[in-house]
């Protein structure tokens, strides 16, 4: 069986190899996400985004979408290179603070800070242990009442599957599964979607959760 750290290694050696990052930010590919009408804008427009939290951040392709109405941001990578990187792209912006985690969890982050907590087209890799582990510390991380967004599959096929073998590399997760885990995380599902992805129809989710207020 494959250790969760051996995973998450497994897919940030296939990002680098494949200069994923690069790749990424070209325009084209970022509109799939801040494109006028696309469901990631409808969903992002619905958190608050003053003290914001971005899993899984890569190069901070993301980061220009919401900079500026942030009043603090934290970056966190699992990939010591990402975080080097984002540090040099946004020198000099004091509101931004950065962690490379283990891949596993945000234990160097404190309780109940972030309003807000997102990761977009990272999450869509992950073994769904390393999910669970994230979204119990989401619910930690965020304030009572804040709101967590994730991008995250839809592909239950083939469990057994290395996820480098399914469509658009997307690792097991359903729809389902993860309203089940955010729930017994304390979380509660406000919204959530399937979409194509790669035409491949219903491929991907997209969930918004909240952390119950007090």
């Amino acid at each position: 069986m494959m250790e969760k750290a051996q995973a998450t290694h497994n897919i940030l050696q296939v990002h680098e190899a494949t200069n994923y990052y690069d790749h990424a930010a070209k325009p084209e590919l970022l509109a799939q996400f801040w494109g006028d009408h696309t469901p990631f804008v409808r969903f992002f427009a619905r958190l608050r985004c003053d003290v914001v939290l971005e899993l899984a951040a890569g190069h901070g392709r993301h980061v220009p979408q919401y900079r500026d109405k942030a009043s603090r941001i934290t970056l966190v990578d699992a990939l010591e290179q990402n975080i080097v990187r984002c540090r040099e792209r946004f020198d000099g912006d004091g509101k931004i603070d950065y962690y490379a985690n283990n891949g596993v969890d945000l234990s160097a982050l404190d309780d109940s800070v972030y309003d807000s907590v997102f990761s977009y087209d990272a999450m869509v890799h992950f073994e769904l242990v390393d999910i669970w582990g994230y979204l119990q510390e989401t619910r930690r991380v965020l304030q009572p009442g804040g709101l967590a967004l994730f991008h995250h599959s839809n592909y239950s096929l083939y469990p057994t599957n290395i996820w480098t073998d399914n469509p658009q590399n997307r690792n097991f997760m359903s729809n389902a599964i993860f309203t089940h885990m955010a729930d017994r995380a304390g979380l509660k599902v406000v919204d959530q979607i399937a979409m194509e992805w790669g035409r491949v129809k219903d491929l991907d989710g997209l969930t918004l959760l909240q952390r119950p207020p007090l």
